[in-house]
């Protein structure tokens, strides 16, 4: 079952900010997030066993580096992009709360967390010729390795999420993806 796109933007929080006209900065990755996180608490969620096996811990996502690993990138751009992805999301997050206070009932800092999950999670896919995005539960847990051993589309024939190899894995190697479709 994929959660995507338009699914999110049909949740309750989805569909108000899309009556709001907010101007978010990462607008998918939002909408996705909110739908995780509304869904999370949702004791009858279809998505609840995916969202079980979802890390616990998000500490290898450098905005949640702590003081002494960002003060080992001291001097290194990578500092300033931390603190400006870290700021980014802070404006989505407070341009969310402004428009839907409702929304108040999740912490900035979990909003971060399931902005990392779909960030490291998402896959741009076509159905019925049209583009969207979408997490693949099960299809997202499969390791990034090069070169490309496999492919990853949606099937309209079979509406489903496929994940093809393109060469013979033997019975003992890892299927791995690459995340960024080529």
């Amino acid at each position: 079952m994929l959660i995507t796109l338009e699914i999110a933007k049909e949740s309750s929080i989805g569909n108000k900010i899309l009556n709001s006209n907010i101007d978010l900065l990462s607008p998918k990755h939002c909408f996705l997030s909110i739908l995780l996180l509304q869904e999370k608490i949702n004791p009858i969620s279809k998505w609840k066993h995916y969202l079980e096996i979802l890390p616990k811990l998000y500490i290898n996502f450098p905005v949640f580096y702590k003081a002494e690993e960002m003060k080992e990138l001291e001097g290194s751009p990578f500092l300033d992009q931390i603190k400006q992805k870290t700021m980014d999301i802070r404006s989505d997050y407070d341009s969310i709360i402004k428009a839907i206070p409702e929304f108040n009932k999740f912490t900035f800092e979990e909003f971060m967390e399931m902005r990392m999950v779909v960030s490291s999670r998402i896959f741009s896919i076509k159905v019925a010729g049209r583009k969207t995005d979408c997490l693949a539960p099960l299809a997202d847990m499969l390791n990034h390795k090069r070169p490309r051993q496999t492919q990853w589309y949606f099937s309209d024939d079979i509406k489903s999420f496929v994940i093809k190899a393109t060469q013979d894995i033997e019975s003992d190697e890892q299927v791995v993806i690459i995340y960024l479709d080529l």
